[in-house]
């Protein structure tokens, strides 16, 4: 498969079939997660300076410093954010997709509670005082499924808790997708653990304003992989309409002092 064949997507399919990571993929999950583990990228979570940064901040803001606040992190990847707040006197819940990264969460913390499952579908509880979706998550979700999720994390957080989205704005994403295409050679990645060519490609599609990247392996063996992330760049009201249609009040938004100059949180009152 070659770039030219990611060009040539049908926009009208942007959002079909493996349209992002399979996080769930026990073997693919290992991999970026012993990835993370060794190189401390931000693949699977932040680094932990940012994480602390921002633990410290959403506590503050959210529970004044006090303890005893039950929070749901969706999207846990290897449990950081739960094993920070669970050291601030905090109930945590975590959910992931990655099989690897829950295992890992729940070996490095037991204080806290981790579940593998998906963002739709998993029993997720509800009455959390604060409910967390980090790293640009909602980007990964068209509209539709979008205002799905956010409903779900409405429902979670109902009567009187408080909803956190973590987001990319509609510049940043676009920049991703018109970045040039790139290729190296790698002894490993997060995608093939043996040598290997590793080819990136992105495109922008201006008028579904979505950004497609995509990550091509040759390995010596002349065996080829792909794997695909689809964003959606929401523009700043869009993301207040869809919170403000669920009920939201008290909507702010905050620098998520991570190294993504661009990116925000979102902090709502339900």
């Amino acid at each position: 498969m070659g770039f030219s064949e990611l060009r040539k997507l049908d926009p009208s399919e942007l959002w079909d079939g493996d349209c992002q990571f399979p996080w769930e993929d026990p073997v693919f999950a290992e991999r970026i997660l012993r990835e993370y583990l060794k190189s401390g990228q931000d693949w699977m979570t932040r680094r932990s300076t940012i994480t602390e940064a921002q633990v410290d901040f959403l506590d503050d803001k959210i529970f004044g410093g006090k303890p005893d606040g039950r929070i749901l992190d969706l999207g846990c990847g290897p449990g950081e954010y739960c094993r920070l707040f669970a050291s601030r006197g905090h109930d945590c819940n975590g959910v992931d997709l990655s099989p690897a990264a829950i295992q890992y969460a729940a070996e490095n913390d037991s204080s806290s509670t981790y579940v593998e499952g998906d963002f739709l579908s998993t029993e997720i509880g509800n009455g959390y005082d604060l409910v967390l979706l980090n790293y640009g998550a909602i980007n990964g979700f068209p509209p539709h499924r979008a205002r799905e999720l956010i409903t779900r994390l409405y429902e979670a957080a109902w009567p009187g808790g408080t909803l956190v989205l973590e987001v990319f704005n509609e510049r940043q994403l676009e920049d991703l997708g018109k970045r040039k295409a790139t290729w190296e050679y790698r002894s490993s990645s997060v995608f093939l653990n043996a040598p290997h060519v590793l080819l990136q490609d992105y495109v922008w599609f201006e008028e579904e304003r979505t950004a497609v990247a995509r990550y091509f392996t040759l390995a010596e063996d002349a065996s080829s992989n792909s794997y695909t992330q689809t964003f959606y760049a929401y523009r700043d009201h869009e993301y207040i309409e869809m919170l403000q249609e669920i009920g939201a009040r008290r909507i702010g938004r905050y620098p998520s002092l991570s190294d993504d100059a661009g990116m925000s949180f979102l902090i709502a009152g339900i």
